[in-house]
Order: C-alpha cells, then sequence, then structure tokens
C-alpha cells in the first residue's frame, strides 16, 4: 500500500486545479491532454463497466506521464480481460510483483494464491468498483476510505447471496463485518476530488461463500454432532446455536468424548468434539485477585473415518476475585473469539469431503408430483410430494448439478435440490421437497400452480441450464384427505388468535374452581358450555358426510378451520372436534383424537396419573388409562348438550368401540402436519356467565355432588385407612360437617393420634379454637412425640388468647424436636424471644 501513496499524493495534488467544466470533456486520441483529465475519463469508464474505453485511454494517460504506471497498468490489464484477452491481460502482469497486479492475477486466474500483508491464501480474489461520496468536503491523498472497505464486502455478499434470509443477513453482521480483515484483500484509489473518491477493492470471494454454507452444494447431506468432552452444557449449547443458524443440520451428543460415541456416530458425517479448561496462573495484587485462564478448543472428527481432521482453539485471560465466576467468564470470552471461526471451518472441512467438481453435459429431465393440498403446505418443505428424474446423455461423468424449482408469488425463495454426481449414459432420481408461503392459504378454488424447474451444469467450465415448466395442482385450504388421519392436526389451530380469543372468554364466564372437581375437566366443561351458548350445533356435511369420506383415503373432504366453526355456528364431527381440541391446547391442556368406524371425538388429559385417579371421584369406566395417564373421553357431536352427557357418551363409546378405535396423539401429529399461518383476527362475541348457568343449571353442583358419593363409596370399602383418606378429602373441599363427622365414625371404632389431629385441624379450621384444643390435647396424649402435633396446639392456644400456655406448649415441642425452632421461626421469636 505504501508504494501507491507517495504517487496518488502528487496526483491529488494537481486534481485541484482541473477545471470541473473538463468532466464531459472526452480525450481523443492524438490530442495533448492533461493527465488529471485522463484520469478522471479512465476512472469513470471503469465505473461505468465501459471496457473499451478503459483500454482507449490507458495507453494516452501512460504516454503523458509515468507515474500513473503503478497504479493503471493493471488496470489497463484487467481490461483486456473483460474484452476476453486472457493471455495478453496475464502477459501485462506476469513481471510485476506490487499488489494491484497480484490482486488482479488472481481475479482473472481464479487461483489461490498468497497476497503480500496476508497470513492466509486468497481463494478468490474478485475487483468491486464503486464510487465514495465525501461528506467531508475534502481530499484524502490518495489513502483507500475506511468505509470503501464495506461497500465492497457488502458487494461481494449480496452477489454470493441475491437474497439473503435474516440468518445470513445476522452472520454477515456478526461475523464479517466485525471481522473484516478476513476478507477484505487490498484497494486502492483511482480518481479524488473534493466530493467523491472513485475506487478499487479486493474481495476474497471464496473464503466469503465457506461462510454461508448454504451456498454449498451438499449442505444438506451434512449431519454435524456437538459433544463436550469436558466443560459446560452451555459452552455446547452456544456452538450448536451457531451451526444450527448456519443451516446446518446439528445434533447434541451430550458428554462424552468422540471415541466414546460408536454405533451413534454412523449418521453423522462431522463432529465437533469440545474441550474446556481453566487454570489459576497466579495472585495478583497483593494476592487479592486470581490471574485466571480459560481455553478452548474444537476438534473437528470425520465421523466416517474416524479421524481427527482439523482443530481451532482460543483462550482468555482475566482477573477475577472469585475462581468459579472468573474462570466461568474467561471461558464465555473465549467461546466469543472463537465462534466467529466455527462455521467457516465446518463450510472448510465440508468442501474438503464433500464437494466433487466435474464438467457439465446436457441433461433430460422429467419431473412428477402429487396433489398439494394448501392447509398442509409446511408438510412439504420436509416430506417429498413429487419426484425429478436427470437423465446424463453423454458418454462422460459430471458432478455439481443442481435443481432449482421455484413457483412465482408462493415460493419466497426458490427450492434448490442438489444433485451431485451423475454417471454416464445413466439416470439418477430425486425427491422433491419445497417450502410454499403462507399465501397459498389465499387461494379460493383448487389451482394449478405453474412453477419453474431449472437444472444447472457446466459445460467447458462455463454454467448452463435447462429449464421447463411444470404444472402442480393444489387444492384451497378446506380439502384433505383421510389417508392419513394425522392430516387433521393442521385444523388444530391453538395458536390461533381467534380460538385464543375464545377460549379466554369461556374460562372467564363459567367456573373453573368448583369444590374438589379436577380443575382441567373445569376448564373443559366450560369450553364445552361455551360452545353450547353461542348456539354451536352439530350438522353432518350433506356432500361428504364424514362417516363415508373417512374411509375412502383417495376422496377429498372438506374441512374447516375452527376460527370458521366459530362463525358458522355449526359444524361436523371432524369440525367439532378441532375447535375444542384447538381451544383445550390454547389452555395448556393437552388433547388427543379418537378416529372410530365412520367418527371422529376426543380425548383430554385430566393432568391425574393412573395411580391418582381414585381422588377425581368418578367411576373409571369414565376415564381412559394410556400410558398410566388419565384422559377425559368426550363426544363432541352433542355440542349443545351439557358437558356431562357429552363426557357420558365418550366413555360409552370408548368402551363399546375399544378394538376399532385408534388414537391420534395431537402432539406428535403435529411434528409432520404443522398447523399453518392464519391472518391476526379476534374473536369478538360476547359469552356470558348467566347464559351458561341458564343453559346448564346446576351442572356442577350435581357432579360434586356425584363426585363426593363416589368418593364416599369408594372409602368407605378400603376400611379405617380409607375413611381417613375420605375425611381429608372433606375438609380440602370445605365440607367440614361430613369430615367431623366422618372423623367421628373413625374414634368410634379406634383412637388414633391422626385422625385426633385432623379433627383438631378441621375445628381450627372452623374457628372453633376451645375444640380444636380438646382434640389436639387428646392427639398428644396419645402421641407425646410428635412436635408437628404440638405446634398445631400451639397454635389453637394462641388464637384463644392463652400465651402462657401456648409457650409451655412449644418448649414441650422443642424438647421433642430442636428443628421446630427453624421451621417455626415466627412462632419462636413471637413466645420465646
Amino acid at each position: 500500500m505504501a508504494a501507491f501513496l507517495s504517487v496518488t499524493f502528487l496526483l491529488f495534488l494537481s486534481v485541484a486545479v482541473v477545471n470541473a467544466a473538463d468532466d464531459k470533456k472526452l480525450p481523443v486520441q492524438g490530442e495533448s491532454v492533461k493527465p488529471e483529465v485522463l484520469e478522471r475519463s479512465i476512472s469513470n469508464a471503469v465505473l461505468e463497466g465501459d471496457w473499451a474505453e478503459v483500454k482507449r485511454l490507458t495507453p494516452m494517460l501512460l504516454s503523458e506521464d509515468r507515474f500513473y504506471e503503478e497504479l493503471f497498468v493493471p488496470l489497463l490489464a484487467y481490461s483486456e480481460h473483460m474484452l476476453g484477452s486472457d493471455d495478453k491481460a496475464i502477459e501485462m502482469l506476469n513481471s510485476r510483483r506490487d499488489l494491484l497486479s497480484t490482486l488482479f492475477s488472481i481475479s482473472i486466474l481464479k487461483k489461490t494464491a498468497a497476497v503480500p500483508g496476508k497470513d492466509s491464501l486468497a481463494r478468490l480474489a474478485r475487483p468491486y468498483f464503486f464510487e465514495v461520496v465525501k461528506r467531508n468536503g475534502h481530499v484524502n491523498l490518495g489513502i483507500f476510505p475506511k468505509s470503501g472497505e464495506e461497500i465492497a464486502l457488502k458487494k461481494a455478499f449480496y452477489e454470493v447471496m441475491p437474497e439473503p434470509d435474516v440468518d445470513m443477513l445476522e452472520i454477515f453482521n456478526e461475523d464479517v463485518v466485525t471481522n473484516l480483515d478476513s476478507y477484505f484483500l487490498g484497494g486502492e484509489v483511482l480518481y479524488e476530488a473534493d466530493d467523491k473518491s472513485i475506487c478499487v477493492a479486493f474481495v476474497d470471494i471464496g473464503r466469503l461463500k465457506d461462510t454461508f454454507p448454504n451456498l454449498d452444494a451438499n449442505r444438506e447431506a451434512l449431519k454435524l454432532g456437538v459433544i463436550t468432552r469436558s466443560g459446560s452444557k452451555e459452552g455446547r449449547s452456544r456452538v450448536i446455536e451457531k451451526l444450527t443458524k448456519a443451516g446446518y443440520r446439528v445434533e447434541d451428543l451430550g458428554m462424552g468424548g468422540f471415541f466414546d460415541l460408536r454405533e451413534r456416530a454412523k449418521d453423522l458425517g462431522l463432529v465437533v468434539e469440545i474441550t474446556e479448561d481453566t487454570r489459576v496462573i497466579g495472585d495478583t495484587l497483593n494476592g487479592n485477585f486470581k490471574n485466571i485462564e480459560g481455553s478452548v478448543t474444537l476438534t473437528f472428527y470425520n465421523a466416517m473415518t474416524d479421524k481427527s481432521i482439523d482443530s481451532i482453539s482460543g483462550d482468555s485471560a482475566i482477573v477475577h476475585l472469585d475462581v468459579t465466576k472468573g474462570s466461568k467468564e474467561a471461558i464465555i470470552e473465549t467461546y466469543d473469539k472463537i465462534l466467529i471461526d466455527v462455521v467457516r471451518s465446518v463450510a472448510k472441512l465440508h468442501g474438503s469431503i464433500n464437494w466433487s467438481n466435474g464438467a457439465g453435459a446436457p441433461l433430460d429431465i422429467r419431473v412428477s408430483t402429487d396433489e398439494v393440498f394448501a392447509s398442509n403446505y409446511k408438510y412439504y418443505a420436509t416430506t417429498p410430494f413429487g419426484e425429478i428424474k436427470i437423465r446424463n446423455n453423454t458418454g462422460r461423468d459430471f458432478g455439481g448439478v443442481k435443481v432449482i424449482i421455484s413457483v412465482k408469488d408462493y415460493f419466497d425463495y426458490p427450492a434448490t435440490i442438489e444433485v451431485g454426481r451423475v454417471q454416464s449414459d445413466s439416470e439418477v432420481s430425486q425427491a422433491i421437497t419445497v417450502v410454499f408461503n403462507s399465501k397459498v392459504l389465499d387461494i379460493t378454488d383448487d389451482t394449478f400452480f405453474q412453477s419453474e424447474v431449472k437444472v444447472i451444469y457446466f459445460d467447458k467450465g462455463k454454467e448452463k441450464s435447462i429449464s421447463e415448466t411444470h404444472p402442480i395442482y393444489v387444492y384451497e385450504k378446506h380439502a384433505l384427505q383421510w389417508d392419513d388421519k394425522g392430516k387433521i392436526a393442521s385444523f388444530i389451530t391453538s395458536k390461533d388468535p381467534v380460538v385464543i380469543g375464545f377460549s379466554g372468554k369461556a374460562t372467564e364466564a363459567a367456573k373453573v374452581s368448583h369444590g374438589g372437581l379436577n380443575r382441567n375437566i373445569l376448564k373443559a366443561r366450560a369450553v364445552f358450555s361455551a360452545m353450547g351458548v353461542l348456539g354451536i350445533r352439530y350438522m353432518e356435511d350433506p356432500n361428504n358426510p364424514y362417516g363415508v369420506v373417512s374411509g375412502l383415503p383417495s376422496v377429498v373432504d372438506y374441512v374447516q378451520l375452527p376460527r370458521e366453526t366459530l362463525n358458522k355456528r355449526s359444524g361436523d364431527c371432524d369440525d367439532l372436534t378441532s375447535l375444542y381440541s384447538s381451544a383445550l391446547e390454547s389452555l395448556g391442556i393437552r388433547t388427543k383424537l379418537l378416529d372410530a368406524p365412520g367418527h371422529i371425538y376426543m380425548l383430554f388429559d385430566s393432568g391425574v396419573t393412573e395411580s391418582e385417579m381414585l381422588y377425581l371421584g368418578f367411576p373409571k369406566e369414565m376415564f381412559v388409562v394410556i400410558d398410566k395417564e388419565v384422559w377425559v373421553p368426550i363426544e363432541t357431536t352433542m355440542v349443545g348438550s351439557s358437558f356431562t352427557k357429552a363426557w357420558k357418551k365418550g366413555a360409552e363409546s370408548y368402551h363399546k368401540e375399544l378394538k376399532e378405535l385408534k388414537v391420534i396423539d395431537v402432539h406428535e401429529a403435529w411434528k409432520t402436519f404443522k398447523v399453518p399461518n392464519l391472518s391476526k383476527n379476534t374473536f369478538d362475541a360476547k359469552i356470558k356467565s348467566k347464559d351458561i348457568d341458564k343453559l346448564f343449571p346446576g351442572e356442577l353442583d350435581e357432579l360434586s355432588a356425584e363426585r363426593i358419593e363416589n368418593l364416599k363409596r369408594s372409602f368407605s370399602l378400603m376400611g379405617h385407612d380409607g375413611l381417613r383418606k375420605l375425611m381429608v378429602i372433606y375438609a380440602v373441599d370445605g365440607m367440614f360437617d361430613e369430615a367431623i363427622s366422618v372423623g367421628m365414625d373413625i374414634i368410634s371404632i379406634e383412637k388414633d393420634a391422626i385422625t385426633y389431629n385432623n379433627m383438631g385441624n378441621i375445628y381450627y379450621l372452623k374457628q372453633d379454637y376451645k375444640k380444636a384444643v380438646e382434640f389436639y390435647g387428646t392427639a398428644i396424649e396419645l402421641e407425646p412425640s410428635d412436635s408437628g402435633i404440638a405446634v398445631n396446639l400451639t397454635r389453637a392456644y394462641l388464637k384463644l388468647g392463652d400465651n402462657a400456655q401456648a409457650k409451655a406448649t412449644f418448649l414441650k415441642a422443642l424438647s421433642v424436636d430442636a428443628k421446630v425452632k427453624e421451621s417455626n421461626s415466627k412462632l419462636y421469636n413471637l413466645l420465646i424471644n
């Protein structure tokens, strides 16, 4: 760079005396023209890409003043290259050793070479010409502007990534812009005036492509694993997040070492092994602070060969009072350093392992696709819906073939299918997966999308392509085939603002706390009752009744979205089940669907395990146990009737049809059939508590009474222990008199401390503290070593205002168990301190 500065300094002093009116005057061959005018004209021609004009004017400039030779001879050589004379261009540059000539040579030859002043080889140098507008109004004396480095880098970025997504922009801003020196190879000012500079800058576009692995032809084929040999889970998570954001498929392998993986590594291409280490180097500042060093090493293994193929490492040192905190901060600081390089390292290794170059050849392509269902549009991003066959009609192998499929308006980005190597006189086939955007939901009739299918290949070093159009038949958003019943999951829209608004208003209007009734059951009852209040009713589809089409997988059915069922106030069994399931899921209650012969209904999770089912208080026939979890069956077509009737009908149907039923787990189905993105509408209808009570009067009281009767019957059969549990249930539900009655029955059979203590608790809750003292006193006589009973008695004495007796009782509790002081510190401070 220094070689150019002295020359440019002299040139730019003379620029200041050039008249601005000369800007539009073009030099003519043979005419004596000031060098400054020629310099300006050549630079403007470079900016406009007029390489013939650059070739015409540059010899004139060089004959006028040899000061310009070091800057403009390389530019003249590049003009020859741009005009198709590579041999002549290289001949002009071969004898030159300056930076600009080296960079132009690398660019023309497309070779990897050393660059003066750079530690690493440049893979592919590319020049960018641009104008920098200066706001400070003075010349920079030929020094390349710092802003020019970023301008060149941005031009290169948008060249290799024409339509970058958010993740790519983030990588560019975080990894590239902050590390300019790794990509920027050098630059010079061609022309400078008071208001502008015309520059040339070189970017290592090969290194830039390595940073964005989405450009790698075989990226999708590579699966990475990340394992921590020594260190923290947080560090591994950061590496995984970085690689995932760059577009790689990454598996978290947990703790261990690469050679511990064995069979687990068979599906992986590359494994990143993390080793963290910290050490205290010594004391500083009179021993109050510790000098702590943290190091991180990432070792890359080829999982197919079990060989270590590369590693990157870094370290940081900090001073800290706390060794533990300091070690953690040192490690975090080290990760901040090396994560900049991890994507580039993987991309470089990926390229050396998986990429194969080959000559291009003419290809034949044949495309076949199935129908697309708009409601399942996300499904096609991971599941093939068609196939492309490519035939190589030549007598030679070639590699690097890729297919690009696009549909205007309905793809945000074209779908790219990497084919790789195709052997001579052979045919390969590839499955087609594509990413539709949510606009596909806007079509109102079944229609054809016209797709463009392009196969890109190389012939004699030049890129060529073959294109054809292919029609894709698309069903509008309500269409569905029942070949896989899990497809209904796309219609269970629990995150739809309309559904969330409905379920929220339902649970606000109806009670979700009543006696000892299960909370999930109360929420489910609230939603079902609200559906009835809104006037939603079951109505069989007159054209395609579920009972018929569900058994015909090739027939296309019509299914409403839950928001539409709320609006229309009617639907068949699949519509009502989708709505009810969506509403419960929006409240955090898991659901499963029940596919019966000619019918579909559902289950919801009670939140109770099988071992606790007895406490729900209803006969076990009213529930379904799946994997030791208790589920509640609901017949959704009974909407308009009470929740209790729908529940009992669902339970009856389930146990009757058990052998023929298929259970569809909504959460599992969502993994394959994802929910579409819907517009942000709102639910505006009102749901009033009085309307629910009017339509379903006394339902909760009846359920509570039924529950209590079942509990009484069940626990009474369990003898003394069962009665004691029943007593507690009554007390928890606020049925104090019933609890006391059971307690007296127990005492009449057998006197025990637990029952007397519970009786004391019940009277305490009833605020009858004299009775409470009486029962606590008997309990402590029966079990004098129980400090808990003594504490209960202490509290009862305090309520009666007998502080002296309370203190004496508490001291007895302390004598039995010294820990009472800690667990009842407020009582201790009140009575003892």
